[in-house]
């Protein structure tokens, strides 16, 4: 994707120095149409920012910081969970286009609210799921027919499984101990029916390997409200290694800590290695209709190594990339829209366009 009559680069602001934050500063740094700046108030995230990448430290008042900078950016990237509507709301009244990385879609209606009227785009919800992974589900709903059964299996997973759970800290364990603990929602007959988290077992095998996967909470909730009607059923599940979700039982039904979420995480944090070197499977199973043949596409993607050495993670990686893709588009004098839309609502191949989309 080209920018012509480009006699700047373009200032893209960062909010929230994270993995994502880091990761789409080095991506957008890479570009050379494009100046990020990387901000946060932890000065220890920004010293672990790659060399040659501007930073600054928010302080104590992140209004005024935004008030500063955000005029000058043609965008913000919001990657700090805690502020999506305070930036946006910035975002708003300097005139810029505004995206985030939320992968809880709970705060899109304010901001579509803040959005409306704007002669800018505020996109919610890019990065790996919802994002690039749901992107990849609309590819499938294009192809299906009221009849249709779809299935999203999803798992970011350690490259190799790690004691009883097979699992590790990879990615937020409060957000993991959401899915597993909040209602779940799906497409039934049409109609959205609500189940039980960590219900739905079954056995799966991909590329020779024995899984197992479960529904969880979360990931599909705003395309199972979009596709009501539209579809026979449609449904989201984790994937896991074999042996995972009885563990996981143990500890929140016999344990008790279902009712203790907050000594859950501890335990968790405490318990589970840090670990970079993760892989991620996407496979949806597609049915025309219940008789019909089962048709399944499958993604399976592996850390990268760093420069730096160590290894950069599956979802980091997918996460900045799909982020900084929709930027790329958004900031593109031809792009004709604005106000609010969802990052999945990129067709994968026009984000396939920008240089920066690399999977």
């Amino acid at each position: 994707m080209t920018l012509p009559g480009l006699d700047k680069k373009m200032r893209i602001v960062i909010v929230g120095a994270g993995r994502i934050g880091r990761q789409s500063a080095s991506i957008l740094a890479r570009d050379g149409r494009f100046s990020p700046l990387l901000a946060d108030i932890d000065h220890d995230a920004l010293s672990a920012t790659e060399p040659g990448i501007e930073t600054a430290e928010v302080g104590f008042s992140l209004p005024d910081f935004l008030r500063r900078t955000l005029p000058e950016a043609s965008a913000v990237l919001c990657a700090a969970p805690s502020c999506y509507i305070e930036v946006a709301e910035a975002a708003r009244s300097a005139g810029c286009h505004y995206v985030n990385v939320a992968d809880d879609t709970s705060e899109a209606p304010r901001i579509a609210q803040i959005a409306e009227g704007a002669n800018k785009s505020f996109v919610t919800s890019c990065g790996f799921a919802p994002g690039y992974v749901t992107a990849l589900l609309r590819e499938a709903i294009e192809k299906a027919g009221p009849q249709s059964q779809i299935e999203l299996q999803v798992g970011v997973l350690p490259a190799e499984r790690l004691g009883r759970l097979g699992y590790a800290n990879m990615w937020g364990v409060e957000g993991l101990i959401s899915e597993y603990t909040r209602p779940c929602i799906a497409l039934r007959d049409g109609k959205i029916i609500e189940s039980l988290p960590l219900s739905g077992y079954s056995k799966i095998e991909v590329e020779g390997e024995s899984l197992e996967v479960f529904s969880t909470a979360g990931s599909l909730d705003a395309m199972i409200h979009e596709k009501e009607g539209q579809l026979r059923s449609l449904s989201y599940k984790t994937i896991r290694y074999p042996g995972h979700l009885d563990y996981m039982q143990f500890l929140l039904d016999d344990m008790g800590f279902k009712t203790r979420l907050y000594a859950l995480k501890n335990l968790l944090l405490n318990a589970l290695p840090r670990m970079d070197r993760d892989r991620a499977i996407i496979r949806i199973v597609h049915r025309q209709s219940p008789d019909a043949a089962e048709e399944v596409v499958l993604r399976h993607f592996a850390a990268t190594p760093n420069p730096a050495g160590g290894w950069t993670p599956t979802i980091t990686r997918i996460s900045a990339v799909h982020a900084c893709a929709v930027l790329d588009v958004i900031c593109s004098p031809s792009h004709p829209l604005a106000g609010h839309r969802y990052g999945d609502s990129f067709p994968l191949a026009e984000l396939a366009e920008s240089p920066m989309f690399v999977i």
